[in-house]
């Protein structure tokens, strides 16, 4: 009718499974995808991650330190991501990463299983990881601080697991949690969504808490001020895992969204938190790849004499290799009192912060005997 303006552009909304648009609003409406992003950026971090990890476990064996629990925990949070990527590129393949109108939906059933898959191994994958290092603190931690570590340990996998759990009991029956063709009722779609938005919450919060705790830890130990610096910078690197988890936090409100492609961000995010907080855990052992005389399965400085103050009887114990190396010509100089305080300040901190990194099993200290147990 003349004078009336024409019907507004369909919006996404209105195409939900079972609306079919006509071929004139299809054609109206965007045809792009972000299907390769969804497949190309989870594997590049999910690379980067598996790098840094085997770079950790040849750290590892460099220095014939046997495994311990952080490692396969972090092995574990790995193994949980690699299976999160690939789920993805499966995703991928059914169509999904483009827009709803553009999805067969004949594979809805199989894309409803495989992100419920994917949804439970992610916050799996990245809780896991986060333990891994909390697990690494609580060797050198006592006290308080070591039950601090306990609470967001159990807390965390408590409140983050539930994430993926819920994923598979929301609806009843359950079998309509993955089989959306089964008659039944879910809970409401807004109340999953605040769950995570808190779940996240606490992810990221856990990411910076244990990002800051190396710095109140070694800024007790009797170690060079550059030096403490430098491990407590080495061992804070999750705090942009923490930042990563804020940003896929605020991203949750797309699981609202009835077109696939709002989501897209939300898994690369959560993705990306996983793979940095493995590779954060990662960076404090490499270190020793740097300071260290680069000889694989050789143990150096094997005649050291008796200096006290519990120095280890093999130097290369310590988390540097070669912090005690790398001291001032003039700190090592002079009388034999002068020589014992230097080393036995800096080498005890530091091999028992070192042992707790790279070591396996519970620290002891060492004992140090007799001039000629060093002997070759």
């Amino acid at each position: 009718m003349a004078g009336q303006s024409p019907p507004p552009s369909p919006r996404p909304e209105q195409f939900v499974p079972g609306a079919t648009p006509t071929p004139e609003q299809l054609a109206s409406l965007p045809h792009d995808s972000q299907s390769i992003k969804l497949n190309a950026v989870p594997w590049s971090l999910t690379a980067i991650a598996t790098l840094f990890l085997v770079l950790r476990l040849f750290v590892k064996l460099w220095r014939r330190k046997r495994l311990w629990w952080d490692d396969y925990i972090l092995i574990a949070a790995w193994v949980c991501l690699v299976i999160e990527t690939s789920i993805l590129s499966a995703m991928v393949g059914l169509g999904f990463g483009g827009h709803i109108w553009d999805f067969p939906f004949q594979n809805i059933g199989q894309l409803v299983i495989y992100i419920n898959v994917a949804g439970s191994f992610s916050p799996t994958a990245a809780i896991w990881s986060k333990t891994s290092f909390a697990v690494t603190l609580l060797r050198v931690t006592e006290g308080r601080t070591k039950a601090f570590i306990w609470f967001l340990i159990i807390s965390g996998n408590f409140i983050i697991g539930l994430t993926g759990l819920f994923l598979w009991v929301q609806c009843t029956p359950v079998q309509k949690s993955w089989d959306v063709m089964i008659p039944g009722t879910c809970w409401a779609p807004d109340l999953l969504m605040k769950y995570n938005i808190f779940s996240g919450s606490y992810s990221a919060a856990m990411d910076i808490i244990l990002a800051l705790l190396p710095w109140a830890i070694i800024w007790k130990l009797t170690m060079r001020k550059m030096e403490k610096i430098g491990v407590a910078i080495g061992m804070s690197m999750g705090i942009f895992a923490g930042i990563i988890g804020i940003i896929k936090t605020a991203n949750f409100p797309a699981m609202l969204s009835p077109d696939f492609v709002d989501s897209v961000d939300l898994w690369v995010w959560g993705n990306a938190e996983t793979a940095i907080t493995i590779v954060a855990a990662c960076i404090p052992v490499l270190r020793g790849l740097v300071y260290s005389d680069r000889r694989p399965f050789h143990k150096s400085l094997n005649t050291i004499p008796n200096m006290g103050g519990g120095l280890p009887s093999n130097l290369t114990e310590s988390l540097w290799g070669g912090t005690l190396a790398s001291l001032s010509k003039e700190e090592t100089e002079g009388s034999p009192s002068s020589s014992e305080n230097v080393l036995g300040s800096h080498a005890s901190d530091e091999y028992v912060l070192g042992s707790a990194l790279q070591g396996g099993g519970e620290i002891q200290p060492t004992t140090v005997g007799s001039p000629e147990q060093y002997k070759n």
